[in-house]
């Protein structure tokens, strides 16, 4: 019943299948690249088996399941309980997806920038702080750089406010294309963003990677009524070198970035 109500195209051939083993032989298609979420049978097993020899009292996890138009997430629990011919277990699934999706909703806006949909500044300071740890305890380098775009004031007063969203969303997916995937986009606020990249370990590679962004971001932007320009000026700063400390590390690529703006950059 489950894989019929889920489109499966051969629900019958579930029949007679271990139920958490059958959730793994799920996929979704139209998603290239993209490996089906895998349950875990034999955390499970064990879990069930634990409970009938009287090791656990209780026991619970949650699986995803993938059916061939979305991913569903269950809650298995096992409580022990007597039977006829000696100990046994009552299993429940329950389906939490609805619960999930919301624990997603709401860790998605806690965490990321509603106009961009960047890693906003706790989420940006908790990566930095992973990355600044990271490289202390294996002894490398990462860098962080500082982006302030130049003449925005001006946009938001002549063309409006919904301009100037559109060119912080322009401005967000420039520089995102010319970072690493590994690197980290977060907008810090208003028209600052931030960039940690963990591999960059010395100062040129960190000014070589700022001249990419900055010229991404001279390009003209066109708007619904005109084309503008923005210029930024780009701060960086190594880790753990120039700070030891999130806010020491982005106080010391803010600083930079004021030199550059001062030098015309």
């Amino acid at each position: 019943q489950f894989a019929a109500t889920n489109g499966h195209r051969n629900p019958e051939g579930f029949i007679g299948t271990n139920y958490i083993d059958a959730c793994g032989k799920a996929s979704r298609p139209g998603v290239p690249g993209e490996s089906p979420v895998e349950p875990e049978p034999a955390l499970a097993s064990a879990g069930i088996r634990a409970i009938l020899s009287g090791a656990r009292t209780s026991f619970s996890f949650e699986y995803a399941c993938a059916t061939p138009t979305e991913v569903l997430w269950f809650l298995l629990s096992v409580t022990p309980a007597q039977v006829l011919d000696g100990p046994g277990a009552v299993i429940a699934h329950t389906d939490i997806t609805k619960h999930k999706l919301a624990e997603d909703r709401a860790w998605q806006q806690a965490n990321h920038d509603a106009l961009t949909g960047l890693p906003n500044r706790p989420l940006a300071l908790d990566r930095l702080a992973q990355a600044v740890r990271r490289c202390q305890r294996e002894g490398t380098r990462g860098a962080l750089l500082f982006i302030d775009l130049d003449r925005f004031k001006p946009i938001n007063d002549g063309f409006g406010h919904a301009a100037g969203d559109q060119v912080l969303c322009d401005v967000a997916r420039r520089i995102q294309s010319v970072v690493r995937e590994r690197d980290t986009v977060a907008r810090l606020s208003g028209d600052e963003f931030l960039v940690i990249a963990p591999a960059v370990d010395d100062h040129p590679k960190a000014r070589a990677l700022a001249d990419k962004i900055r010229a991404a971001i001279d390009r003209p932007f066109l708007l619904s009524r005109a084309t503008v320009s923005s210029t930024a000026s780009v701060g960086v700063a190594l880790f753990p070198d120039d700070g030891e400390s999130p806010c020491d590390v982005i106080l010391a690529a803010d600083r930079d970035m004021y030199r550059q703006k001062s030098n015309g950059r």
